[in-house]
């Protein structure tokens, strides 16, 4: 049984789908609940993706990937056709894939900018727009929380650029980074006080050394000590 369901994935890795479909078939009467033979299926579909997709027959490429996903196939694979297509510099066709892409995972910015840049070369400048400034708005949040300001501030510009007049996004977000700005300067005044107090507790301590110790400025060091 593990022999002939291992036989349809290399009849499908050579191209032969009819023998791959024999053999699955076979099996899944003599065993259909048997462990392997959902997953091998799922890895003939994969093939015949591709094998359609290298064909250029995008509309059953798509349609056979699609398949493979419902059944249980990691969407990275949307990620991995997207990136083949656009490397490759075929844009129209990588759309699709970073389309589904993006839709399945909204917060990856990688992935929206590449969408944005694939529209803009097939002239799809207002799909573009859309998603660059998605893209951006995405990329300044994450350097925000990273506390890298001046990324996020470059990024938020960007945003400024991409987005629509009526958006509140990027005003929103540049209200953030100002304020993230202003939190992280408040520590290094506080830093100042204290270094400020502390020169003056050692300023007093080694004035104190030769003053008896009943006296006012004697008192007033030891509860500099206490700071």
């Amino acid at each position: 049984m593990e022999a002939l369901l291992d036989s349809g994935v290399i009849l499908a890795t050579v191209g032969d789908f009819d023998g791959a479909d024999a053999a699955f078939t076979f099996c899944s009467r003599v065993d259909p609940n048997h462990p392997a033979l959902r997953n091998n299926r799922l890895e003939v579909t994969l093939h015949r993706a591709e094998a359609a997709r290298d064909a250029k027959k995008d509309i059953e490429a798509a349609a056979l990937l699609g398949q493979a996903i419902a059944a249980g196939a990691d969407d990275a694979v949307l990620r991995a056709w997207g990136l083949f297509f656009f490397e490759s510099e075929e844009y129209e066709r990588a759309i699709p894939y970073l389309d589904r892409l993006a839709a399945r995972h909204p917060d990856d910015a990688e992935g929206w900018h590449k969408l944005g840049t694939s529209f803009q070369k097939v002239g799809n400048l207002e799909a573009s727009s859309l998603d660059f400034a998605k893209a951006h708005h995405l990329f300044a949040l994450e350097f925000l929380r990273a506390g890298e300001l001046e990324a996020a501030a470059r990024s938020s510009k960007q945003y400024h650029h991409w987005s629509l007049p009526d958006d509140a996004g990027p005003f929103v977000l540049d209200a953030a980074i100002a304020f993230a700005g202003e939190i992280r300067a408040r520590p290094r005044r506080r830093s100042r006080r204290r270094k400020r107090r502390r020169r003056r507790s050692i300023g007093a301590n080694q004035n104190a050394k030769n003053t008896p110790s009943s006296s006012p400025t004697r008192r007033w060091a030891r509860g500099c000590e206490s700071w």
